[in-house]
């Protein structure tokens, strides 16, 4: 039986039971091997731009018996994948702009009665463009997690097709996560101190900084998100 490791698992957490999973980025095929063994999902599609990741996948989704039902193929983000064959599409483990960009480019897919219920998100970088990129793409999030592991914050979320309400809170969401903050995550409540020391580390550096142009734009840029930072704690 494969393990994954704890930010695979809360990954795997949002998956609807029942559902197929197509996988994009699969690298080793531990995700949709853990998601078909253990009866989250009964059937399973790897996908992977490189071969060499695919030739990985092949070979543990053999050992451990499942070629009936994990199929692996090439495919550049979602453009092989066939209809009704990916209810719940993952993309876990790539920078925020690209996981826009993969998304993006198979809009088409994503929009026609292709059998996509939902999409399983993890990106690892630009949080606040990533959110507000899934907003005008016609997505909202239902569900959201966040683990720390390996010195690393990791935010992740189940989304749907739908119209999000812009509000007066919705860059703050955007930044840091509207379930994370409204159902007052811990690990976001560590990750938000974590951050406000740091800004504090940097306004420290700043009065080491001459004065100039420079100096009163890094300040302005400072203020503003200690200010964002201070809301967020305020939801806690």
């Amino acid at each position: 039986m494969i393990k994954l490791t704890h930010r695979m698992q809360a990954v795997a957490s949002l998956v609807t039971p029942g559902r197929k999973v197509a996988d994009i980025g699969c690298d080793h095929g531990y995700l949709p091997i853990y998601l078909v063994e253990n009866h989250i999902a009964p059937s399973a599609v790897a996908m992977d731009i490189n071969e060499g990741p695919l030739k990985a996948a092949r070979k543990n989704i053999q050992k451990e018996g499942l070629q009936d039902k994990i199929k692996t193929r090439r495919s550049d983000g979602l453009k092989e994948l066939l209809e009704s064959e990916g209810e719940s599409v993952i993309i876990a483990g790539m920078g925020g702009r690209l996981v826009i960009k993969i998304l993006t480019q198979s809009i088409d897919i994503l929009k026609k009665d292709s059998g996509v219920k939902e999409l399983i998100l993890q990106p690892q970088s630009e949080q606040a463009f990533f959110r507000s990129s899934m907003r005008e793409l016609g997505y909202v999030c239902v569900k959201e997690d966040m683990v720390f592991e390996d010195g690393k914050y990791y935010p992740m979320g189940k989304y749907v097709k739908g119209q999000e309400q812009v509000t007066s809170e919705t860059s703050l969401f955007d930044e840091y996560g509207p379930l994370l903050l409204k159902e007052k995550n811990t690990v976001l409540w560590q990750y938000v101190l974590k951050e406000q020391e740091n800004l504090m580390k940097i306004e420290e550096s700043l009065t080491e900084m001459k004065e100039g142009a420079q100096k009163e734009l890094r300040k302005k840029e400072l203020q503003e998100k200690m200010r964002r930072n201070q809301a967020a704690q305020n939801f806690f």
